[in-house]
């Protein structure tokens, strides 16, 4: 942009008297808007929350986020200020595309829209239950062995047990 300026001064007995200087100004573009984050893995009924960011754009205004296309897990929903959060309610593979829209206003002035999109996809893993409904009764004396089964989760061979709370009976260990 090129423009000039000019400023007068009214000099007693003399009269009027101006100067002027031409400027040019660049006015560069916005970085690109991008949109930041990761979404981790969830699992069938457990709380679930994961934040969005956005850079480059305007550096300032306001970032409303948006699921563009697709769909997120059920049971899971995207904030205007990019948190996904919720319970997931089914398990699967879940695709979807989030939108940013950068506005920024100055002075009654507003910018044009940036806009960015990403797209993620997120697993959500079975919810990890045991099947074994109930232990076998043992005999005094008497060699004594129960295999426990669970389902969901990442499957058997990322399952680690533990005792949870109370005491078995003298005798017996859980092996993983």
């Amino acid at each position: 942009f090129n423009f000039s300026f000019q400023v007068s001064s009214q000099i007693p007995g003399l009269g009027t008297v101006t100067a002027s200087q031409a400027f040019s100004v660049v006015i560069a573009a916005p970085p690109p808007l991008t949109i930041t984050g990761s979404l981790g893995s969830g699992a069938v009924g457990v709380v679930y929350s994961a934040t969005l960011g956005a850079a480059g754009g305007y550096g300032a205004g306001i970032c409303t986020f948006s699921v563009a296309s697709g769909t997120p897990p059920s049971g899971i929903t995207l904030s205007a200020g990019g948190t996904l959060s919720g319970t997931p309610t089914a398990a699967g593979t879940f695709t979807f595309t989030v939108q940013v829209v950068n506005t920024l206003t100055i002075n009654n002035v507003t910018f044009p829209p940036l806009t960015a999109t990403q797209s993620y996809t997120v697993l959500v893993y079975p919810a990890l239950t045991i099947t074994t409904q109930a232990a076998n009764p043992g005999t005094v004396g008497v060699s004594y062995s129960q295999t426990f089964t669970a389902t969901g989760g990442a499957g058997p061979a990322t399952y680690t047990w533990s005792l949870a709370g109370g005491t078995p009976p003298p005798g017996l260990t859980l092996s993983a």
